[in-house]
């Protein structure tokens, strides 16, 4: 895993941690609250995967940011509907990549 993800990761968790001690986010919100933060961490470990073999997909990116806005802003809801998209679009970029390390061999002549 790279050390920007894991920084990333720590950020999330700091930042709900923050939250969670001022009391800021109540009971039932909390726990979706950290459910959002624990998408948000998978996807972006999902997508730095997906980089790191030339299919990371900029959408992902948009997410994710659009995710960590929304939940900063308190829109817990709509946070993690995006933070759920995003995980959807970075596993599908990994799935991406996998299917390209076989169908290229398909778009080369035979000799």
């Amino acid at each position: 895993m790279s050390r920007a993800v894991n920084l990333r990761q720590a950020l999330a968790g700091l930042a709900m941690a923050i939250l969670l001690c001022v009391g800021a986010v109540p009971g039932s919100l909390a726990d979706s609250a950290a459910e959002v933060g624990q998408l948000i961490a998978e996807a972006e470990e999902k997508h730095a995967q997906a980089r790191e073999q030339g299919h990371g997909w900029s959408s992902t990116v948009d997410l994710l940011s659009s995710a960590k806005a929304e939940l900063s802003a308190g829109d817990v809801a709509r946070a993690l509907a995006i933070a759920e998209r995003a995980l959807l679009t970075a596993n599908a970029s990994l799935e991406q990549a996998a299917d390209e390390q076989q169908a290229w061999r398909a778009r080369v002549p035979a000799k």
